[in-house]
């Protein structure tokens, strides 16, 4: 029976994680956990996520630092007709 709770134990190692925002308001509410009435849906979702990793960060990355990300996450938003209006 240990060993058997061992070898569960093994599988069920959680992963570290960081990821990168090209928004600064965003990784810094995550980080302090400091909720903002605007995002304070998302933000839970992510805390309720975090808690699956061991080491969980979100970080700061400038659109000029990653134009590739950027690029990508316009061409998606162009492709899709907007529902606000």
């Amino acid at each position: 029976m240990i060993a058997d709770s061992g070898l569960e134990n093994n599988r069920l190692t959680k992963a570290d994680v960081w990821f990168c925002t090209d928004s600064q308001e965003l990784a810094r509410a995550v980080n302090s956990k400091s909720y903002l009435v605007e995002l304070f849906g998302v933000l839970m979702d992510i805390e309720s996520l975090s808690y699956c990793f061991d080491f969980f960060f979100v970080s700061f990355v400038g659109r000029e630092n990653n134009v590739v990300a950027d690029s990508l996450a316009k061409a998606a938003l162009s492709s899709f007709p907007s529902t606000l209006y």
